[in-house]
């Protein structure tokens, strides 16, 4: 085919697809398919021994571990959910493979067969002169591969869009999976501590990851300050379940001793925060997100700042460098507190910057409303509305 002239195009699009292993994606599938089947089958175990303690003790000790039990059962529950949208994310990436690997190699058979010399010389003129000749047929083959070319490119463009969209899926899922017994509270606990040392031991001493603490916009401190869990640094990276409270480290902190590296986005910049003030950034934002038909008013201007002072206390350069996800490698950052995991999967086109305050709030908003159905699904904002603590997302 690359000897054909005009052909190399083509040809690089089918050897793309040609190597192209869609069974490695099933053989993915399928264990993650019996994970989900095993992941049901532990919540049915669970429920049935939570059900026969009820039945056999009684008082408040029984009741506290009962409880416990009854979260660790909805823990399986969200894990068995995630698996499954995980199962259905890659049958879509396989189908996706599998389908644009057969049609591009059908493309490059038919532009074989219709350049061949006896399909090209059809259209020629019996008694034209032979060089003449062979100069139309290079043209008419030419044309013959730019035009499969320009219909596999298409395809392939196609597949690449759908395949984007199954990571998205599988991004979400690896997030609900990482936070599914992370937000169970010990037995005993406090409410909103998280098993597995997601908050720092209570003898670290806890800075906020802003050195200041802005004003609220548009009115919104009342509602900031309402059983809050004290202003910056959050503990909660978007997706990561956390609890809020104070970043170890002040702004621009570099990772601290338990940090496994700050990810692809790196360190906050050196220089100084950008223009502008929190206010005018939630409102860029809520523009853009709107245009991009994401249902946000200014009515939200509150909750986004109360979601704001309660992970970064403004500062757009925050990253908390000493929990779990910042062991992993994956620090939160800025305002609200993104992973850089879920800001790529979450951004929109032309704002890809973690660090840009307007860019990390379209991200935020945008997983929230994903996951959350909106701000009232915020765990949050929903415990400060029924009188309890801020809780991170």
């Amino acid at each position: 085919m690359a000897a054909q002239p005009g052909g190399e195009e083509l040809a690089q699009l089918v050897r793309k697809v040609e190597d192209s292993k869609p069974y490695e994606l099933r053989e993915i599938q399928d264990g993650w398919r019996r994970a989900a089947e095993d992941t049901e089958e532990r919540e049915r175990d669970l429920e049935r021994i939570a059900s026969q303690i009820r039945d056999e003790w009684t008082g408040p000790t029984a009741e506290a571990f009962t409880a416990y039990l009854d979260q660790l059962v909805k823990g399986f529950r969200v894990a068995q959910e995630a698996l499954s949208d995980a199962v259905g994310g890659l049958d879509r990436a396989a189908r996706t493979v599998e389908v644009v690997k057969e049609v591009v190699l059908d493309i490059g058979e038919r532009a074989l067969a219709e350049a061949k010399p006896g399909m090209v010389d059809q259209a020629l003129p019996s008694l034209m002169d032979p060089q003449r000749a062979e100069e139309l047929r290079e043209m008419q083959v030419r044309r013959i591969m730019a035009q499969h070319a320009a219909d596999a490119s298409a395809r392939i463009e196609q597949a690449e869009a759908e395949l984007n969209g199954a990571l998205v899926v599988l991004a979400k899922s690896t997030h609900e999976l990482e936070g599914a017994f992370s937000r169970i509270p010990e037995p005993g606990a406090p409410a909103g501590d998280a098993a597995g040392g997601t908050l720092p031991p209570a003898s670290t001493e806890q800075q906020s990851a802003a050195p200041a603490q802005p004003a609220a916009p548009g009115g919104a401190g009342g509602a900031a300050e309402s059983g809050g869990s004290g202003a910056g640094g959050s503990a909660a990276a978007v997706g990561s379940g956390g609890s809020a409270g104070g970043s170890s480290g002040s702004s621009g902190s570099s990772g601290g001793g338990q940090s496994g590296g700050l990810g692809p986005s790196g360190g906050p910049p050196t220089s100084g925060p950008p223009p502008g003030n929190v206010e005018e950034w939630i409102r860029e934002a809520i523009r853009i997100l709107q245009a991009n038909g994401v249902p946000v008013t200014e009515d939200n201007i509150d909750e986004i700042w109360t979601i704001i002072e309660k992970e970064s206390s403004g500062d757009p350069h925050a990253i908390n460098d000493w929990d779990s996800n910042a062991a992993k490698g994956t620090p939160s950052k800025g305002l609200m507190q993104c992973i850089d995991p879920t800001f790529e999967a979450y951004k929109l086109p032309g704002h890809d910057d973690i660090w840009n305050p307007v860019d990390n709030i379209i991200a935020g908003v945008r997983y929230i409303f994903d996951r959350y159905g909106g701000f009232e699904g915020h765990p949050g904002l929903k415990s400060m509305a029924q009188g309890g603590e801020y809780q991170g997302y």
